[in-house]
């Protein structure tokens, strides 16, 4: 019974591990695929992470195999009986692994569903995870996926594959062939921790229990198979994972303001702007030579036709400011972000092709010329964060990367610290580079604390490669510093009435006094739009600057039809005095709010409530979760119950709601991601559509039996023959497979304990 029972605990070791300890190394990615491909998934990559993973690398994996092979020698009690049971286990864990896969690939080995429907059952796959990626839930990016185990080694061969576009170039099939020579190592390095430590364990349980000594072998038998027992029964039930009926309710933002996309017109900034698209230099327009030996400073307040508010900073200087000195670096940003997802998933909409919901919160992009080595971008990735006081770490590199006739290498850095850890060491590494009045503003507290999503970037700009690659004939360029800040304060403007009047210092979040240097282009103002116009387009808006050089200012695109450009010189001016009037109506007053409530362990109710506290009627009022709703249930990784979604062709008048609630029955684990209600009205005349902040739902990993069963169960489904006999009871708290390995390893510790009784008997006798 020995060599059964130490399979049967091994086994249930191996698995207890893999799903409830080493799988939390994956959590990013188990949040955001656990709802699709269920229980499966959090055992698969536990299992992947124990098998293949470094040993040597990760002392988890080491101390989780040292820890079941001495369960298992102990189970065994002797030397070979305990290899044996190691190599059998080892080889049972990988046929696990397998059919696990082959269970969420939809292939069933004995039954109809085979082989032959391999290839359909990919590509519906590679459907779900290309939809999910605009449901990627929060702490799940670029940079946390990028640090999980096995996942870390393949990301450079698969960033080499997004770049080349193939497998087929030589360095890409060599990091493959090395990656694959990594993970073989591992894996027997794992085998032998594991068979060593059985048979050394098993050896001195034999040895203690054929010794002549006063302790009976039948005695130290059955204390150890009791031990085993206890560890069976402790792992099989163990308190350390939820229940079922202890899992979690939702997770932050249940409920929130509406909030309306943000457009920053078409990533302005306002001193680089050329052909109303956003670049690093002022428009060609402006004589490049008349501004390459100062520096220039621009604020600029933007109003949007849909009420949100956007500050934008940005300072050039021709001068080193010592971070970003290396050669042929085409191009260096910082980004720092408060939600960064946010931001590229309102910026671009929810779209099945959408990747950007991956990017970091903060990054360092360096873009350098095909033939700089990765040891530059290394050197300046630790310059950089050891300057700001935080430590970058490399997450991607994409090479060969076409821009015009050019190829460019670009890495990508990001940080683990907080982002107020990263503001602030942003703010020491920079602003203090620049004297300018812009500068100023840019380094105050209070106009930098004031809002909600906000960018910062710094770098330095290779003009000469730039220029060529944009195909712009600029002689005598060279390079440039600039630091640059995008700060959202979305729906801050609301109506009712259609007059509005703003003063530069209230938007701002500054009131002292500002002057200009004498020198390069400096200039401050306010854009807005009568509401007529489209939210990202620069020929909509007017503008009312204060500058130091009207004559480039004027030069500049900012000067649309109606603008207003005062020039002051180096006069100081209070932002108090530069005010803007116009016609708009702006969107109304909403409050909105996404309610979940659990009803079970995998049923939840979800309330919408938006009410009008504005003071006019809303008409044709529109609201919807619907891309929420058909992501997850299109995908079989949830169930709509009962009720409604949406909300349509409404009249809601000042003080009323709008509400619809609806239950879902959730079917795997992770963060379900509602990405927006989808909200549009006519207000005033006016028709307004806008998609709000995100939701999300924790649906937490239960116990161990309760997963192991319901695995066991769909995999069993796959194959008639099984599926009947697996579970007959209902709820799967028990299944017939759970009574039988636990009544296995009962009637072994029964033996024991006879035998036990016997040879006090006979001892007492005596």
């Amino acid at each position: 019974m020995g060599k059964l029972t130490a399979i049967i605990v091994g086994y249930v070791s191996i698995t207890f591990a893999s799903y409830a300890i080493l799988s939390l190394s994956y959590s990013p990615l188990v949040n955001w695929l656990g709802p699709y491909f269920g229980f499966r998934f959090p055992f698969i990559l536990g299992i992947i992470y124990l098998i293949a993973g470094s040993p040597i690398k990760n002392s988890i994996i080491l101390e989780t195999w040292i820890t079941i092979g001495v369960i298992v020698g102990i189970s065994a009690r002797k030397g070979t009986r305990a290899w044996g049971s190691a190599t059998i286990l080892f080889l049972l864990t990988t046929a696990t692994l397998t059919m696990l896969m082959l269970g969420i690939l939809g292939i069933s080995l004995l039954g109809s569903n085979g082989i032959s429907s391999l290839s359909g059952n990919i590509s519906a796959i590679v459907a779900t995870v290309t939809a999910s990626a605009a449901f990627v839930p929060y702490g799940t990016n670029l940079a946390t996926i990028a640090t999980e185990p096995i996942l870390r080694l393949l990301l450079p061969y698969l960033s080499s594959m997004l770049s080349s576009g193939t497998v087929s170039s030589g360095s890409a099939t060599s990091g493959l062939k090395t990656i694959v020579m990594e993970i073989a190592y591992s894996v027997i390095e794992n085998y032998l921790i594991f068979v060593v430590t059985s048979i050394v364990v098993g050896t001195i349980s034999y040895r203690l229990l054929h010794k002549k000594k006063k302790i009976s072998k039948k005695a130290v038998a059955a204390a150890l198979s009791i031990f085993i027992a206890i560890i069976f029964i402790a792992m099989a039930f163990s308190g350390g994972i939820a229940s079922p009926e202890q899992m979690s309710g939702y997770s932050p933002a249940a409920s929130s303001e509406n909030n309306i996309p943000g457009l920053a017109l078409e990533g302005l900034f306002p001193m680089v702007i050329h052909n109303n698209t956003a670049t690093v230099r002022s428009d060609p327009a402006v004589s490049s030579s008349s501004i390459t030996n100062g520096s220039n400073d621009a604020g600029l307040s933007i109003i949007t036709p849909n009420g949100d508010l956007f500050n934008f900073f940005a300072m050039e200087n021709s001068a080193d400011n010592g971070m970003w000195n290396s050669n042929g670096l085409m191009f260096g940003a910082v980004a720092v972000t408060a939600n960064m997802t946010s931001i590229i998933a309102k910026e671009y909409g929810i779209s099945v092709h959408n990747f950007g919901g991956f990017a970091p919160q903060n990054m360092i992009l360096l873009a350098y010329n095909n033939s700089t080595p990765s040891a530059n971008a290394a050197s300046l990735s630790s310059s950089i964060g050891s300057k700001m006081g935080v430590t970058f770490g490399h997450i991607l590199t994409l090479n060969n990367i076409k821009l015009g006739n050019d190829y460019v290498n670009i890495y990508i850095y990001s940080s683990s610290s907080g982002t107020s850890t990263l503001k602030s060491g942003f703010m020491k590494a920079f602003a203090d580079s620049y004297t300018g009045s812009i500068a100023t503003i840019f380094r105050s507290n209070e106009a930098m604390n004031n809002y909600g999503p906000f960018v910062m970037a710094s770098g330095y700009i290779n003009e000469s490669i730039v220029k060529s690659v944009a195909g712009i004939s600029v002689s005598n360029s060279s390079g440039m510093y600039f630091t640059s800040g995008v700060f959202g304060y979305e729906q801050y403007f609301h109506s009712s009435g259609t007059s509005h009047t703003y003063n530069l210092s209230a938007l701002m979040h500054y009131d002292s006094s500002v002057s200009f240097k004498s020198t390069g282009l400096s200039l401050l103002g306010i854009g807005y739009n009568n509401g007529t116009g489209q939210i990202g387009s620069l020929g909509d808006y007017k503008f009312n600057i204060y500058t130091n050089n009207n004559t480039l200012a004027g030069s500049s695109p900012l000067n649309t039809s109606g603008s207003t450009i005062t020039s002051i010189g180096t006069s100081s001016f209070s932002p108090s005095s530069v005010s803007v009037s116009f016609n708009a109506v702006f969107p109304a007053y909403l409050y909105y709010s996404t309610i979940v409530d659990r009803l079970s362990s995998n049923e939840v109710k979800i309330t919408v409530h938006i009410t009008n506290n504005d003071n006019n009627n809303l008409t044709e009022f529109n609201a919807s979760q619907g891309a929420f709703v058909k992501n997850y249930d299109g995908n079989n990784a949830s169930k709509l119950i009962s009720g409604k979604y949406s909300e349509s062709g409404m009249k809601v008048a000042p003080g009323q709601s709008a509400n619809f609630s609806y239950t879902m029955e959730l079917a795997g684990n992770g963060i379900y991601t509602i990405p927006y209600t989808n909200i549009s009205y006519n207000f005033q005349g006016k028709a307004f559509s806008y998609q709000t902040n995100a939701t999300y739902i924790t649906q937490n990993k239960p116990g161990y039996v309760y997963a192991m069963n319901t695995v066991i169960n769909q995999q069993a489904s796959q194959y008639s023959i099984l599926g009947n006999v697996l579970f007959s009871f209902s709820g799967f708290a028990f299944s017939v497979m759970d009574i039988i390995l636990l009544l296995i390893v009962l009637i072994d510790v029964r033996i024991e304990v006879k035998g036990l009784r016997k040879m006090l008997k006979t001892r007492k006798e005596e």
